[in-house]
């Protein structure tokens, strides 16, 4: 495991469970095992994803949509200035409204 070979860590903590079942330590080791399990089978699916095009095609999809964002703040900018200055019109526009 030191040496992050983690599906060699895992066939020796097999090895050591299969031949010293009833070992104090036999538990910690299939624990252990059960770990690098998953651990592998997260790796493999990352390489998986990695590999495909679904990275690149998400990668794409978040600049979309933050560049969607962007804009929509922009927009959103504009509009509050579009709605003060309104707002200035309609108080100098009022009867008896404080100029």
């Amino acid at each position: 495991m030191a040496a992050a070979d983690y599906s060699g860590a895992q066939a020796l903590y097999a090895e050591f469970v299969n031949a010293n079942p009833g070992n104090p330590q036999a538990a910690r080791a299939r624990a252990i095992q059960a770990a690098l399990d998953r651990l592998l089978s997260a790796q493999t699916e990352l390489d998986r994803l990695i590999r495909s095009e679904e990275v690149p095609r998400l990668r794409r999809e978040l600049t979309e949509r933050h560049g969607e964002v962007e804009r929509l703040r922009a927009e959103n900018a504009k509009l509050r200035a579009d709605l003060e200055r309104l707002r200035n019109i309609d108080l100098q526009t009022l009867p008896g409204a404080k100029k």
